[in-house]
Order: C-alpha cells, then sequence, then structure tokens
C-alpha cells in the first residue's frame, strides 16, 4: 500500500502538468482573451462547437485572432468527443480598432481573400493554406498570423467553417460568430 500511494500521487501530477490541447506550450507565454462566443453547429448526430476568441502576449499590443474548433456526435444518451475526418476554417478575420466599425487586420482561413495564413495548433504551428485544416482530430485551435497596430481593442470573426465528420458527411456552414471585443494591453 505504502508503495501504491506514492505512485498514485506522481501519476496525478504528471497528468496535471502535461499539457492536455495542441496550444497549451504557446499560452505559457500569451493569453487567450476571455472574449469568447462560441456557437454550436449541428448536422444529424454530429455537431461542430466553435469559439471565436483572441490571443495575445501581455504587456504588448500585438494579437492574433484565433478559432477554436471542436467536433462531437451523439451516442444516443449524451454528447461524446468524435475524431473527424477533416475540420477547417475556411474564414475568419481579425479587426483592430476600439469601436465599431473596427479595420481589417488580417484575413485567415482556407478561403480568405489571403489564402491561408493560418498556424494551426499554436502561434508556431505550420501556416499557409496547410495550416487552415486538419484531419483525425476531436478538436483544433487556428491562429492568424501575428500583428500590432499600436492599439489595444480588437474582435475576431469566424465567417465560414467546415468539417467532414467521422461519418464521412461533408458540412460547410456560412456563420457570422464575432468574438467580443478584448484588449491586448
Amino acid at each position: 500500500m505504502r508503495t501504491r500511494l506514492p505512485l498514485l500521487l506522481l501519476a496525478a501530477l504528471v497528468a496535471v502538468l502535461l499539457p492536455a490541447g495542441p496550444a497549451l506550450a504557446d499560452h505559457a507565454n500569451g493569453v487567450q482573451t476571455q472574449a469568447n462566443r462560441s456557437q454550436t453547429l449541428t448536422s444529424g448526430s454530429y455537431r461542430l462547437i466553435i469559439i471565436a476568441s483572441g490571443y495575445n502576449t501581455p504587456g504588448n499590443d500585438d494579437a492574433r485572432g484565433l478559432s477554436i474548433m471542436e467536433t462531437e456526435h451523439w451516442d444516443g444518451s449524451a454528447w461524446v468527443n468524435s475524431t473527424s475526418q477533416s475540420i477547417t476554417l475556411n474564414g475568419a478575420t481579425l479587426y483592430y480598432n476600439g469601436n465599431p466599425p473596427f479595420d481589417v487586420a488580417v484575413d485567415f482561413g482556407q478561403d480568405s481573400p489571403m489564402l491561408g495564413n493560418c498556424r494551426r495548433g499554436s502561434i508556431q504551428g505550420p501556416t499557409g493554406t496547410v495550416g487552415c485544416s486538419t484531419a483525425n482530430l476531436q478538436n483544433m485551435y487556428y491562429y492568424s498570423e501575428q500583428v500590432a497596430h499600436g492599439v489595444t481593442n480588437y474582435q475576431t470573426q469566424l465567417w465560414k467553417v467546415s468539417a467532414r465528420f467521422a461519418n464521412g458527411v461533408p458540412v460547410t456552414w456560412t456563420v457570422n460568430k464575432y468574438s467580443g471585443v478584448w484588449n491586448s494591453g
């Protein structure tokens, strides 16, 4: 019994300290904003949860748009995580300036005018159009390129997302989901 307790404590400590997702290592030096806004998009027994958010380094005026996407499946009694064949951020925009109308800082997403500009999984992840889509995962973080406009107020808009669920059915949604206005300072 004495040897089991230290092993259980060690296992619990390791579980708490290990990153739980692809973007957590970057969050050690930066901050995901609290101005999150989510939307659930359903297709049959599958759904895609999207979150419009932002990311910045404390004390700087730099910013990145952030889209968090997660797929789930209804198992007959509850929604459970589901590995999708693909999860894609087709289009998003990071805006800046304090009050609407905002100015466009950068577009990002597979269908954006900038043809990609995503960083997949972390701020150091793959970029370009390959960075805007991923296969065989349950969730993904997509970041825009870093911008710094000498201002502190930003807002992220998601306008097109898609997924190919585990059942092979592709679905694309045109959305109009904005994060709250967030401060990068």
